[in-house]
């Protein structure tokens, strides 16, 4: 394993301490990790170098976390009857970004706990960034069938 298999396998070790907080801060998360790998002698340079890091992975982490209960794309409806516990497992995460001002650290928090303005946020944005996806897409594409490269 590489030392950055072991960060991330740490990274999710110490995410599990935070299974029942609402909201999560990758610098919160980031300083875990830290503290399970420094030996109590780094200079000061290297603790701030290192946890900044640290704090970008953990965004990665928690921006890319997905319900670990869920099976992937699957949507189950029994007898007939809507099953919101399981319905979109596998395609929502467990947690979402909140609205946040430019500069400031994003944080993370429960789907469960999020209230109506917090889910119309995050569906705006997955609706933009979606929009801008397929534009990009359709862009390629277009570009391909004038120049004969479809």
């Amino acid at each position: 394993m590489n030392q950055h298999q072991r960060i991330m396998s740490e990274m999710a070790v110490q995410y599990g301490y935070f299974s029942e907080a609402v909201i999560v801060a990758p610098s919160g998360l980031a300083h875990r990790v830290f503290e399970a790998f420094c030996v109590g002698d780094e200079e000061a340079h290297i603790q701030y170098a290192s946890l900044e890091h640290l704090k970008h992975m953990a965004r990665v982490f928690l921006a890319r976390r997905k319900d670990a209960d869920g099976d992937e794309g699957e949507a189950y409806v029994r007898q007939g009857e809507f099953d919101l516990g399981t319905a979109f497992s596998g395609q929502l995460q467990d947690r979402y970004p909140l609205p946040r001002k430019q500069g400031e650290e994003p944080v993370y928090k429960l789907r469960r706990d999020l209230t109506a303005d917090e889910r119309a946020w995050n569906v705006a944005q997955l609706r933009k960034s979606g929009k801008a996806r397929l534009e990009h897409a359709d862009a390629l594409e277009a570009e391909g069938q004038l120049s004969g490269a479809a």
